[in-house]
């Protein structure tokens, strides 16, 4: 079981690490930065940003 704790840990920290990383590219994005410094920046391919912007309707 102890296992099962850590991973179920562990896919938390991942999921709050996306939604971190997805509100900082929205910002970043909003304040003028461009896809590719966003995507350099956060570490997310510019597919991925595409993605988050246009179910933002930014």
């Amino acid at each position: 079981m102890c296992n099962l704790g850590t991973a179920i840990e562990n896919k938390g920290i991942e999921i709050g690490e996306k939604k971190k990383a997805k509100e900082l590219a929205i910002k970043l994005y909003k304040k003028g930065s461009s896809l590719e410094t966003i995507s350099e920046l956060i570490e997310v391919p510019v597919s991925q940003l595409e993605e988050w912007l246009e179910l933002q309707a930014v």
